[in-house]
């Protein structure tokens, strides 16, 4: 977690499970663990609604996204509470992927995530 001057405020390690619930649906269990063992827990659903675009759902809020090509992506997902993350996403072939997670409240940039997810089982 960074701040908006690009500081390191915390250290965090992501476990993400998808598990594919038909050919256009994703059910993902993701647990988050900070530094100091504290857990969090989320669950999404993703579905994938056009070739190139797909919506969210989970706890965080509801939202999508879509995939501009060479492994390029983006989603916005917003809750009713004004907070909201707007995401990039970039797929680096052949098992991993990077995520700059913007977090939003009102609509102003509060803080921000960079995170990288490897494959470690296929």
């Amino acid at each position: 977690v960074y701040s908006l001057e690009g500081k390191a405020l915390l250290d965090y390690r992501v476990e993400m499970v998808n598990t594919l619930t038909s050919p256009r649906e994703m059910k993902s269990e993701i647990t988050v663990t900070r530094l100091d063992g504290t857990l969090i827990q989320h669950l999404n659903q993703t579905i994938k609604d056009t070739d190139h675009g797909f919506t969210s759902d989970s706890e965080q809020g509801q939202g999508g996204g879509f995939c501009l090509g060479e492994g390029m992506c983006m989603s916005y997902v917003g809750s009713q509470t004004a907070r909201a993350f707007a995401s990039t996403l970039v797929v680096d072939p052949p098992s991993a992927l990077r995520i700059l997670r913007t977090e939003l409240q009102n609509g102003k940039a509060v803080q921000f995530y960079r995170e990288k997810y490897v494959r470690i089982h296929q």
